[in-house]
């Protein structure tokens, strides 16, 4: 520690503090230098796993918030720039769901759904709120059986560079169309979200104006493409991992004869990797429709990169939380 200068240790922090808070809450532990020198970056990248941690989370990060405001030494306060949600059994501090029930333990769960959803709000909400105007990357992990609710930005993400959502999306936009899981209860307010904004409203006031790559994996978003493409009007980069051809003739569509500001001016390059069928002739007659549904969108948009990605064997998908990327493979050609 007393051989390096500190703007060493601070590159070195940069670099080492990006898996999730593990590291940061380690350098933090291991001694008072350690825990003063490293305390910009102990937060540059987290990973939350349920409601729970979110609230001690909150804590932390307020408490840290409020020392680098008094403290006698002039330090940047820790910023968080990568997060990650990643509400998957069996760290998920939700009830899951499973197998027969009965009418007694259902009416129980989705009391306590009803529960987690307004506390799972309440606390995105403040978060938002302290790390929206430096996050870099947002990625979203969740499980069909812990469908998260809808949360309101509150405001813009001006430095947010690229977005991955698996799963589902309607935590960051609301498309009545999409419908919800059957079990899954619903509210009037969204359980203190507010009333979601409109395609017209996101246009307005888009929460994701700088975001630059947009990555939707094993899902359906042919009701929410168009809702995106407001949302983030200067996307380039459009990924969707486990397509089917409903999303790819909702991009066409959206692509062909939406108007000027709901038609991802920006986009420069599409990546689709069609999902696994092991129906032979099933997945042919989609994938036939889907290089249809293409080739219009290439005649259309001529200066558009279309690349089919190969399609993935279940279980292919795997999201490297260091390297804050997705990997694919193993692969079915």
């Amino acid at each position: 520690m007393d051989t390096l200068p500190l703007d060493v240790w601070h590159h070195i922090f940069f670099f080492a503090c990006a898996d999730g808070g593990h590291t940061g809450a380690r350098l933090a532990r291991t001694s008072r230098a350690f825990l003063s020198s490293s305390a910009t970056y102990r937060f540059h990248s987290v990973e939350l796993h349920g409601v729970g941690q979110l609230r001690r989370f909150l804590s932390a990060y307020d408490t840290a918030l409020a020392t680098a405001s008094v403290s006698s030494a002039p330090t940047d306060p820790p910023r968080v720039r990568h997060l990650t949600f990643a509400f998957l059994p069996p760290k998920v501090d939700m009830i899951i769901l499973d197998g027969p029930i009965h009418f007694r333990d259902f009416h129980s769960w989705q009391q306590a759904k009803i529960v987690w959803n307004t506390e799972f709000v309440s606390g995105v909400a403040r978060l938002f709120a302290l790390v929206a105007s430096h996050l870099v990357t947002l990625t979203v992990l969740q499980s069909p059986d812990v469908p998260l609710p809808f949360v309101s930005c509150g405001q813009p993400f001006p430095a947010l560079r690229s977005l991955t959502l698996v799963t589902d999306d309607s935590f960051l936009v609301h498309a009545p169309s999409k419908g919800r899981p059957w079990m899954e209860p619903t509210d009037s307010s969204h359980f203190g979200a507010g009333a979601p904004p409109t395609c017209t409203e996101l246009v307005a006031a888009p929460p994701f104006p700088a975001l630059e790559e947009l990555h939707l994996a094993d899902g359906k978003w042919q009701h929410t493409l168009p809702l995106w493409a407001a949302a983030a009007p200067r996307v380039a980069q459009l990924r969707i991992t486990g397509v089917d051809e409903e999303s790819v003739a909702a991009l066409r569509d959206l692509l062909r004869t939406a108007p000027p500001d709901f038609k991802f001016g920006a986009l420069r390059g599409v990546v689709l990797h069609p999902k696994f069928d092991a129906d032979a002739a099933k997945a042919q007659g989609e994938n036939e429709n889907m290089m249809v549904a293409l080739q219009d969108i290439r005649v259309r948009r001529l200066a558009l990169s279309l690349e089919i990605g190969r399609v993935l064997e279940p279980e292919g998908l795997a999201y490297d939380l260091k390297r804050r990327k997705w990997t694919v493979g193993p692969f079915a050609e």
